[in-house]
C-alpha cells in the first residue's frame, strides 16, 4: 500500500517464453479445521501440472498462513491463455457449502506467450 488511499494489486497479465518455468507464490489460510491443502491450475480450462504433478498439496499449518511456490511450464506456443488456480482446504470432503472452491481461494490472470 502505497498510502491509506491507495491499494496496489498483482497484475492481471504475466509475460513468459515458450514453455518456460513460470513461478507464483501462494498464500492460505482461514482452514482452522483441515490437515490439507490442495492446489490445481488450469491453463485454457485444461488442468496443468504443478511442479511437474497434476496437483500440489500443503500440509495446513494451523493459526498461520501458509506460503510457498507453485512452478508450472507456459505453454510451448505464442499466444494468450487463461491461467486459474485453484485452492481447496478440504480435498477429501464431499463438497458442500463449508469446502467448494470459492472466489477467495482462487486467482485469475492471463498468460500472455511470446
Amino acid at each position: 500500500m502505497k498510502d491509506d488511499n491507495e491499494v496496489y494489486f498483482p497484475p492481471d497479465v504475466l509475460d513468459a517464453a515458450p514453455d518456460e518455468t513460470v513461478t507464483l507464490v501462494y498464500r492460505a489460510s482461514g482452514y482452522e479445521d483441515s490437515s490439507d491443502i490442495l492446489f490445481l491450475l488450469l491453463v485454457d480450462w485444461k488442468q496443468t501440472d504443478i511442479n511437474g504433478k497434476p496437483y500440489a498439496f500443503t500440509e495446513n499449518q494451523h493459526q498461520r498462513t501458509n506460503c510457498g511456490l507453485i512452478e508450472f511450464k507456459a505453454p510451448q506456443n505464442p499466444g494468450e491463455y487463461e491461467v486459474i488456480a485453484l485452492m481447496s482446504g478440504y480435498p477429501f470432503e464431499l463438497r458442500n457449502e463449508r469446502n467448494c472452491a470459492l472466489n477467495f481461494a482462487s486467482v485469475r490472470f492471463t498468460l500472455v506467450v511470446e
